[in-house]
């Protein structure tokens, strides 16, 4: 992507607009910190509540000491050693954070990520804003909507509702950043993600507390179709029909299962999961109404995969 992009989007950003960048996870939308009226508008952009914090994106741990300079001197470890990377760390809430990018709390959420496009976006946005410039960004999708990982996936879901979208390619890993409380002596993850545990355990040198809670959430009404996180032992026993979407890691069966539509993906997590919200993105476009997707084994990226699936089934109504 040539740089008089990158530097038109980061004068978007310094004005105020609304900016959906590439990142290693998935696509941002994100707007300046430093204007909470853009911060705004993102949240309703999204239809996200307001008391839900956005993550702050920045370029490096000097950025987000900024931020958050009470951080423990502990998590400059992670960040020398993770960052740039699919890693959020939870800190206490500097004084020159609005309040809107938190929800109103008193922690704010930072990760640097590790994309050409992002990084060169964040360095653009601190030579017109100072240092300790910061972008707020959530995954760049209407709120209830499975993340995109291309450019594509964007325009399909919010059209011209953003200033500005730049097209960095397909996202290399296609799922969220693992997110982790730095607050005190231990750490302790919150989100499952990108980074296993077992990665922040050995960076550390030390365990690290497992809080991790994933709820599932109603669709919103514009969402007709319903996630089923499954076991394969128990996909190949259904009665499957031509409404019906199916994630999984083995080939298409013959017989009662033939007629689903389905997606097969690597046998891999890691690939599992890159290609993931893809799957969802292209069964829900193929007009799917029940999809069904393979669990992984609770290890490693495993943990990440059934995290976002338990979070994005469907609640019945």
């Amino acid at each position: 992507m040539s740089s008089d992009k990158i530097n038109h989007a980061a004068d978007c950003l310094a004005a105020g607009g609304v900016v959906v960048f590439p990142t290693e996870t998935v696509y941002g939308m994100g707007a300046s910190v430093r204007h909470p009226g853009a911060v705004a508008r993102v949240f309703a952009i999204k239809g996200r509540p307001p008391t839900r914090a956005l993550i702050v994106h920045v370029a490096s741990a000097e950025a987000a000491r900024a931020w958050a300079p009470n951080m423990p001197a502990w998590a400059d470890v992670l960040m020398a050693e993770l960052w740039p990377g699919p890693l959020t760390l939870v800190a206490p809430r500097g004084p020159l954070v609005p309040s809107v990018v938190v929800g109103g709390g008193q922690t704010v959420a930072l990760r640097a990520p590790d994309h050409p496009v992002a990084s060169a976006l964040l360095r653009n946005l601190a030579r017109k804003e100072g240092a300790a410039a910061g972008i707020a960004a959530p995954s760049a999708n209407r709120f209830g909507m499975p993340p995109p990982t291309t450019a594509g996936h964007v325009r399909a879901d919010l059209g011209d509702k953003v200033d500005l979208i730049l097209d960095g390619g397909t996202c290399a890993l296609g799922i969220e950043s693992t997110v982790i409380t730095v607050l005190g002596h231990a750490p302790a993850i919150i989100r499952h993600g990108a980074i296993p545990r077992e990665t922040i355990e050995t960076t550390l040198g030390c365990s690290v507390v497992d809080k991790a809670i994933e709820t599932t959430h109603a669709r919103p009404p514009a969402t007709q179709e319903r996630i089923f996180p499954v076991d394969v032992q128990h996909l190949t026993h259904m009665k499957l029909g031509p409404h019906d979407g199916v994630i999984a890691r083995v080939s298409q069966p013959i017989g009662t299962l033939s007629t689903a539509r389905w997606q097969v993906l690597s046998a891999d997590d890691h690939g599992f999961a890159r290609g993931l919200y893809a799957a969802l993105h292209t069964l829900k476009a193929a007009g799917a109404l029940q999809i069904y997707v393979q669990r992984a084994a609770d290890t490693g990226i495993g943990r990440a995969i059934n995290a976002r699936l338990t979070r994005l089934a469907a609640r019945p109504t």
